[in-house]
């Protein structure tokens, strides 16, 4: 499985983070669902072992997109958290399991 995106872009109203990957596939993922699903150690904390419903963050946005390294960006949000890296591995990864959930999501 390839990792690499050609194109990332913010769509409709900036609710939904759509990526181009180099093997030729689509993927979108709504803001509520990147927001749920960061890892930074505040999320973690917060979230514990458990992950928060998207319902929790209905209405956010993506308002920055930010490259880390050669292999993530940063996301911030509307709800002025900042602190999330999303290796590229990991949001296909995330796609994946929205798709094909292994356990409830």
């Amino acid at each position: 499985m390839s990792n690499q995106p050609i194109e990332i872009r913010l769509t409709m109203k900036l609710t939904v983070l759509e990526i181009d990957w180099d093997d030729g596939i689509t993927t979108c993922l709504k803001a509520a669902t990147l927001r749920r699903y960061c890892k930074c150690s505040e999320c973690v904390s917060v979230n514990g072992r458990g992950k928060q419903s998207d319902k929790k963050y209905e209405g956010l946005s993506v308002t920055s997109i930010v490259p880390f390294g050669l292999n993530a960006v940063n996301l911030q949000f509307s709800d002025g958290h900042a602190e999330g890296i999303f290796p590229f591995s990991y949001l296909r990864a995330i796609t994946q399991e929205v798709m094909y959930p292994s356990k409830p999501v």
